[in-house]
């Protein structure tokens, strides 16, 4: 009876679907990217073009962290060895340079793959540092993921506690030697290095405590396991899997590909809508945004039942106003669109809002509109900019052509009824 091929997946597609608020449609397209994603035109051109950035930015933060350890006598065993494509050794390359080493000498490597079967998975990762620290005679290996962050998130910790199971799972029946001495599968520590908070500069790499993983190891053999939560999203069609556009979607690659599909589709799943009740709404025949747009002066059997299941906690009315005003935002499919249908609609019974008027009994509300630019490869603000104004006019903002290029007009203008005036030398 031939074993069904395990799927091959990498730590950081474990770490990024937990970033990711557990996206089972993510994990779905990244493991079926060839035949889901990659045909998509033009997909290739909205990939995120920070990622090299922030792959700079973290890359740089590692050779410090390499330049402390050296600093403090370590040797680095993988500097003789042959690298890879992605500048990393096999773990057994770098055993074999561990059973050359004297008693005492603490050592490093950076970027060292290990892989092994984890439940329904084939996984492998690259691992940033790999120490040897000893206390006495006794050494220990100490596995280190670093970020270029300031805070401590769940990703990292499932990232962490997946190279040291992956690496005990290649430790058995296989003794490593470290300075004559054996090394068990149970002397494996692990720890995350980050970035100081309060003096935005690197942590310690040498003073940083072993982490407690035990619950989130138990979190990821469940994850992984045959019949597990992935085992069953990967084997399902793509349709079945629900999903929700929320602020999440935001930094997800895959963003192209659920929003141009939905939008395809014209699924209920864009109006950002729980995945349990798009399922319900399915299963009631309102498959559509059109569908939602326009109810039936009669609703049938199924819909009723929808409105009285408890599991339903979702307004139609208000879901036929929202979809009514997303789909104008789509092509049109069949006849045009009602005249009453806008891209933005009010939505009914909602009070009243508690922003002030401009004018008011003290005279004219003084407003301001901030913009922030926020560097990500830093993680800080770059530049602030605000507008403040007591103009009873609205801000404009246009293009003017400049030798033949259209580009945005560096001058304040505001337009009050009827006219169009310029905000330079207004204080």
């Amino acid at each position: 009876m031939n074993t069904p091929a395990l799927t091959a997946i990498t730590v950081n597609d474990i770490g990024e679907y937990i970033r990711h608020q557990s996206c089972d449609r993510r994990f779905y397209l990244k493991v079926h990217y060839d035949r889901e994603v990659r045909p998509l035109p033009f997909f290739d051109r909205l990939l995120n073009t920070l990622e090299p950035v922030l792959s700079q930015v973290g890359k740089d933060r590692e050779d410090q962290w390499e330049k402390e350890l050296t600093d403090n006598g370590f040797r680095d065993l993988a500097a003789g060895l042959l690298k890879g494509k992605h500048d990393d050794v096999t773990w057994q390359d770098f055993a074999a340079e561990l059973a050359k080493l004297p008693p005492g000498m603490p050592a490093y490597a950076r970027q060292v793959r290990v892989q092994a079967d984890l439940g329904a998975f084939a996984v492998s990762g690259l691992i940033d540092f790999v120490l040897v620290k000893w206390n006495a005679d006794r050494p220990r290996l100490w596995l280190v993921e670093c970020k270029a962050s300031r805070r401590d998130r769940t990703y990292h910790r499932i990232q962490v506690a997946l190279y040291r199971m992956l690496l005990q799972r290649m430790l058995v029946g296989r003794a490593v030697l470290i300075g004559g001495v054996v090394i068990p599968a149970d002397s494996i520590e692990c720890m995350i290095a980050r970035i100081d908070e309060d003096r935005n500069t690197n942590q310690s790499i040498l003073t940083l405590p072993a982490l407690d993983l035990t619950s989130e190891e138990a979190d990821i053999e469940r994850l992984l396991d045959v019949g597990g939560r992935l085992d069953r999203a990967v084997a399902l069609p793509l349709g079945d899997i629900g999903y929700r556009l929320d602020t999440k979607c935001d930094g997800c690659i895959y963003n192209v590909h659920c929003l141009t599909e939905s939008a395809r589709q014209r699924r209920p799943e864009l109006l950002g809508i729980e995945p349990v009740s798009a399922r319900l709404l399915h299963a009631a025949g309102l498959k559509t945004l059109d569908d939602l747009a326009q109810p039936a002066v009669f609703p049938p059997p199924a819909v009723e039942a929808l409105l009285r299941n408890p599991g339903f906690d979702e307004n139609l009315k208000l879901l036929e106003v929202r979809a009514k005003a997303r789909r104008h935002t789509l092509p049109a499919v069949g006849s045009p669109a009602p005249a009453e249908e806008h891209d933005v609609a009010s939505i009914p019974n909602t009070g009243v809002g508690h922003l002030p008027a401009h004018e008011g009994d003290n005279g004219r509300l003084l407003r301001v509109y901030l913009a922030v630019d926020y560097d990500y490869s830093e993680n800080r603000i770059g530049a602030l900019s605000a507008h403040v104004t007591r103009s009873d006019g609205r801000l404009h903002t246009r293009f003017v052509d400049t030798a033949g290029r259209w580009e945005p007009d560096p001058e304040l203008l505001v337009t009050v009824p009827y006219v169009r005036k310029s905000l330079r030398n207004r204080g």
